[in-house]
């Protein structure tokens, strides 16, 4: 996906967002929003990295599994 699109899909949804109810629900929507983009930046399916960062959230550290260092 080009950078223009991805700006212009989360551009359609601002006003969307603004309705999540609480500011720590937004906050941790951008923060699963930024993930999964960093997933398709880095050609990954985001489903199949979310699962393998919950199978090995407790063995490793953090800086680990980010999606820039983890093996596709």
């Amino acid at each position: 996906m080009t950078e223009s699109l991805s700006n212009r899909l989360c551009k359609l949804g601002l006003k969307n967002y603004m309705f999540f109810g609480s500011l720590e629900t937004g906050e941790n929507n951008a923060i699963l929003y930024t993930l999964i983009e960093n997933c398709k930046a880095a050609n990954l399916n985001p489903r199949d990295y979310l699962e393998y960062v919950l199978e090995h959230l407790n063995s490793q550290s953090a800086q680990a599994l980010t999606p820039n260092n983890t093996i596709s």
